[in-house]
């Protein structure tokens, strides 16, 4: 329960906001490119629309990734490069199911985010990639070049 009108008001107009009905297709719809397949979650967090929109997206939650990934297999299914840099992502298993939805993807952007285990890489088995980005993850401090932990 919320004491003061203004901070209940706002509250209800977020909710509003959160639960517009396809408005994460339509965002999702906004930075896909058909032509190359490409669909763009870079910073999700901090992106302009939904900042505009006061919409926070917080892209390193599973629940939340588990729904891109549901709009993706139902919407997407030619995705062919997905990036996902500077998002905060710790978490890569919540990405496994795209193996089944999306054979034709072979590139995935993961750079700068919060992934602190190689292993976590192991989620990504399944994929058909020829090209990942992984720079600026914790874990990469870990070795003296990328072909330590790219196989």
């Amino acid at each position: 329960m919320v004491q003061e009108k203004e901070v209940a008001d706002e509250l209800r107009e977020c909710s509003r906001k959160l639960s517009a009905p396809d408005g994460d297709k339509i965002f999702m719809g906004k930075n896909y490119d058909p032509t190359t397949g490409t669909l763009n979650l870079n910073k999700v967090y901090y992106h302009p629309d939904l900042k505009e929109a006061g919409v926070v997206i917080p892209l390193n939650r599973a629940l939340v990734i588990q729904h891109v990934v549901q709009v993706i297999k139902e919407n997407i299914p030619g995705l062919s490069r997905l990036i996902l840099s500077d998002n905060r992502l710790s978490q890569l298993e919540p990405f496994a199911p795209l193996a089944k939805c999306c054979p034709n993807l072979t590139y995935i952007d993961l750079g700068k985010n919060k992934i602190h285990s190689v292993t976590e890489l192991n989620y990504l088995k399944g994929l058909n990639l020829t090209e990942i980005n992984l720079d600026e993850n914790p874990f990469c401090d870990d070795y003296r070049d990328h072909n330590s932990y790219i196989r």
